[in-house]
């Protein structure tokens, strides 16, 4: 008997079309604008976590022109659109792709900046030191917010952000 032994490699996220759509959602209050310098091509956000397809190549031209929005985190990558390569690629295989990793490893977003308010002054300072800027004016609005809701009363907390963002 022969047996057959059969490999399958996983496609490289290189090899697939730069036109591949990813959906990119804002991480910003308020509105948030991208004009493509290389097409002219703009696409508006309209509030923190509204929702855009941008394909590798203009995420890719996006960093070579305006790269605050990967430094900052104003945009999030949520992955590939089609099920082909979502299923097939990581978000983080994306941002390496990219070359933008770097500025996601402390992200802070609508999905887990509540857990901020819950840690320790320490912990709180240690966070927020390694928060890109975009990060920062993210947690001043959302706890600004939470001050006004009666949500965030801990003087602790409050005082160690003010010291910690300057504000």
């Amino acid at each position: 008997d022969i047996v057959v032994k059969v490999e399958t490699k996983k496609t490289n996220i290189k090899n697939i079309p730069i036109s591949t759509t990813v959906l990119v959602r804002s991480n910003c209050y308020g509105q948030l604008t991208y004009k493509s310098k290389k097409t002219g091509f703009q696409i508006d956000w309209d509030n923190v976590q509204s929702q855009q397809y941008l394909s590798l190549d203009e995420l890719l031209t996006m960093r070579n022109t305006f790269r605050k929005f990967f430094e900052k985190t104003w945009i999030i990558i949520d992955g590939f659109v089609d099920d082909e390569y979502s299923n097939m690629f990581s978000v983080e295989e994306i941002l390496d792709f990219l070359q933008v990793k770097q500025y996601y490893k402390n992200l802070l977003c609508p999905e887990n900046i509540n857990e901020l308010f819950n840690m320790t002054p320490d912990e709180i300072t240690k966070r927020i030191a390694t928060a890109s800027s975009g990060s920062k004016d993210f947690i001043i609005i959302k706890a600004n917010e939470l001050i006004e809701s009666g949500n965030l009363d801990s003087l602790k907390t409050i005082n160690t952000l003010e010291k910690v963002l300057n504000c």
